[in-house]
């Protein structure tokens, strides 16, 4: 129910609206020390609604800070869905293999922390596209199982206009047609919606 750091972070979250999210309770201390003071962690636990509403009292923005290996990675796509359900605003930075926020920001001077920060920092479906497409298999199974994931992360986003743009974006990075994106995406809403405890009815959107 809370976030280490927050008190301290506050007050830089909202003068710079926005919100860096690293795992561990020593990257918020390495990165505020390297001069990243808007910085919280969640430490080391999946990301709650609580942690998530606390974040957004002060900005919508956040960017999530995390290693480059298998486990980041999967904490990453883990939380991007969380956060996109509260209509948070996500962007992700992946840091150079072998290092976490911890390391990086212990071996490199504080102007290149922040440039770092600054030049890797991707928009959510960039990121997820890009790395779903680094992987080996090129099978047409593949293939759809990464447009499945991505279209499921757009399908929990609950502003209906910020869903198309997303399926514009992504449509050119999977190489698909928009319209059989957004059908998916729809597909996978309405889905939800039959799985959810029912209180109106009421048609997708």
């Amino acid at each position: 129910e809370v976030l280490y750091g927050l008190y301290f972070a506050k007050s830089h979250i909202s003068k710079s609206n926005k919100c860096y999210l690293v795992e561990g309770y020593t990257d918020v201390i390495s990165m505020s020390q390297a001069g990243v003071k808007n910085v919280v962690s969640s430490s080391g636990t999946s990301l709650s609604t609580k942690q998530i509403n606390l974040i957004k009292r002060i900005t919508n923005n956040i960017v999530l800070l995390f290693d480059s290996d298998e486990a980041g990675i999967k904490a990453s796509f883990k939380h991007i869905d969380s956060l996109l359900k509260e209509s948070m605003n996500v962007r992700i930075v992946l840091f150079p293999k072998g290092e976490d926020p911890d390391s990086f920001a212990q071996k490199n001077s504080e102007s290149d922390v922040v440039n770092y920060l600054v030049n890797n920092e991707k928009d959510f479906i960039e990121f997820k596209t890009l790395l779903l497409n680094q992987s080996n298999d090129k099978s047409p199974a593949k293939i759809v199982e990464n447009i499945k994931s991505i279209a499921k992360s757009i399908s929990v986003i609950p502003d209906k206009l910020l869903r198309i743009e997303y399926c514009k974006l992504s449509s050119s990075l999977l190489q698909i047609s928009e319209t059989d994106l957004m059908e998916e995406v729809n597909k996978i809403k309405l889905s939800n919606k039959s799985l959810a405890p029912k209180k109106n009815s009421s048609i997708i959107e």
